[in-house]
């Protein structure tokens, strides 16, 4: 991280959540992702789709999934 990165990061650190979160955004609003990376991301989307309607997969809810992790990060 060059000094300048640092100093900057150090500033937003220091700015209020909501702030931060507005930055974030106007960052990446002005950001372009990079293909190969976007690419790779709507096929690994693409295969995970397939495979709930293959019925590989199971979909659970929302509530089911945070209570799992919250379990999980409760045993570390």
């Amino acid at each position: 991280m060059t000094a300048a990165v640092k100093q900057l990061v150090e500033a937003a650190l220091r700015l209020a959540p909501e702030e931060r979160d507005e930055l974030v955004e106007s960052i990446l609003e002005q950001s372009e992702p990079d293909q190969e990376w976007t690419d790779s991301w709507v096929a690994e989307c693409e295969r995970r789709m397939e495979d709930v309607r293959s019925g590989k997969s199971k979909l659970i809810p929302a509530e089911e999934a945070h209570r799992r992790i919250r379990q999980a990060l409760s045993e570390i």
